[in-house]
């Protein structure tokens, strides 16, 4: 129908332009509303149906329907960016426990505290890395001569590390706790880097809420990556492939960057709700799929990644 056509048009367009504006600092979403608001595309699909005409023609209602709809979601979704004000000031998190008090070794005063963690290198050749961050900033890139070196700095909860270190593999886990967040004033802060080993392969496991995360993975030797974000910011570079390693990306409300070799094997299949996507340097095939022009099945190194977003602004390019 054309009312459908038009409908999703306006919506594309209306998200492209506050993602637009957000990145610019005029607008701050509130990304948490969007699932909140999913019933109002059922309610919209359920008048489509129910006013949809014999001749094919439009019902003027439905219009009306579409710009009450419309509305809705960017009254509710965006608010005013006020000047030097913290999004989250004025604000109580509680976590998995309301009980007064905080996580053992936990800042319960606002107080900035650092955490450092490395794992020497030894006869490591494989690893798997989890690492479960909330709400902040999380960075990897670089290289170190241990195996994997971390530092955070965070003014509330604690970081848990933990490594088992087995021969020639290991496993290591980064976890943030807290019981407790609460914030009346002043601003909270999280921020995480990690530091890998480009000799050894590794399997990541990554998993953030609200966040803006730059992972440089050029450097490493990538056998899968397993990325799930919230309501974040997300570039991902990736160096040229290590065997068949597989990519698997899931986000909520977000901006996601995914940058690629020009000379190496992708293939990309996306699974996306509401996006503006933009691909460069790969070609769309007919099942769908986009591959760069040196993909093929049978070759020895290649990356295969699938994206799975929901409300999203989307680009994968070579470089």
């Amino acid at each position: 129908m054309k009312s459908d056509r038009v409908f999703w048009g306006l919506l594309l367009i209306i998200f492209g332009g506050l993602f637009l504006l957000q990145n610019l600092g005029y607008l701050s979403f509130q990304f948490g509303n969007l699932w909140r608001l999913w019933p109002l595309f059922l309610i919209y699909w359920g008048f489509s149906a129910l006013l949809k005409q014999k001749d094919g023609a439009t019902n003027p209602v439905l219009y009306v329907v579409q710009i009450v709809i419309l509305a809705i979601l960017v009254y509710f979704i965006v608010k005013p960016k006020e000047k030097e004000r913290n999004p989250h000031e004025g604000l109580e998190w509680y976590f998995d426990n309301e009980e007064e008090g905080a996580v053992e070794g936990e800042s319960s005063n606002g107080a900035m505290r650092q955490h450092d963690f490395e794992v020497p290198l030894e006869e490591v050749e494989k690893a798997s890395l989890n690492i479960d961050f909330g709400a902040g900033t999380l960075s990897m890139g670089g290289v170190t001569a241990g195996l994997v070196a971390a530092n955070a700095a965070t003014n509330f909860g604690t970081y848990a590390f933990e490594q088992q270190v087995n021969g020639k593999s290991a496993e290591i886990s980064l976890s943030h706790q807290s019981k407790k967040m609460k914030f009346k004033k002043g601003e909270f802060e999280n921020t995480v880097n990690v530091t890998l080993n480009e000799s050894v392969f590794w399997k990541l496991d990554i998993e953030t809420g609200a966040s803006d995360c730059q992972l440089d993975l050029s450097n490493y030797k990538i056998e899968s990556l397993a990325l799930k974000g919230g309501a974040s910011k997300m570039d991902v570079k990736l160096g040229q492939p290590i065997g068949k390693s597989q990519i698997d990306i899931e986000t909520g409300a977000s901006q996601l960057v995914v940058l690629v070799p020009a000379n190496a094997a992708v293939r990309l299949t996306t699974e996306t709700g509401l996006t503006g996507t933009t691909i460069e340097g790969l070609s769309k095939q007919k099942d769908g799929t986009y591959t760069t022009s040196v993909y093929n099945d049978s070759a020895k190194d290649l990356y295969k990644i699938k994206i799975s977003a929901g409300v999203a602004s989307i680009e994968v390019k070579t470089y």
